[in-house]
């Protein structure tokens, strides 16, 4: 993955922001863990989206509850939102090979759709 990828490929995005039907790249889990005694789970992460001419991340810590009965709850709490940089974005995918295969995807399906074969 290169800067010029990452440029163009925000370049793209503002170009068509109102077009854009998914606007999610990936999420990275920071920090799991078991509560309540291990019946359930917590987990911090970051969700990576495509802003309107920037990359947005949403911090959040995600509760799951596990009833004995029933479907699986989970809740949000302390939300955080910023902007992030090129540069700080190609870190995260040097540093995550699954956030690059879902970046890659991602790019491939918006190249495709508005600027004809990748």
């Amino acid at each position: 993955m290169t800067i010029e990828r990452i440029k163009n490929l925000r370049r793209i995005c503002a170009e068509n922001y109102q077009l854009l039907d998914n606007k999610d790249l990936f999420s990275v889990v920071l920090k799991d863990r078991d509560v309540d005694g291990g019946i359930n789970f917590e987990e911090e992460i970051n969700y990576y989206t495509v802003g309107n001419d920037c990359w947005r991340c949403r911090f959040v810590i995600e509760k799951t509850v596990q009833p004995a009965f029933g479907p699986t709850i989970t809740t949000e709490r302390n939300e955080a939102n910023h902007t992030i940089t090129d540069e700080e974005l190609l870190a995260i995918l040097q540093d995550d090979p699954t956030a690059l295969k879902a970046f890659e995807a991602y790019e491939y399906a918006i190249v495709n759709r508005f600027c004809g074969n990748m």
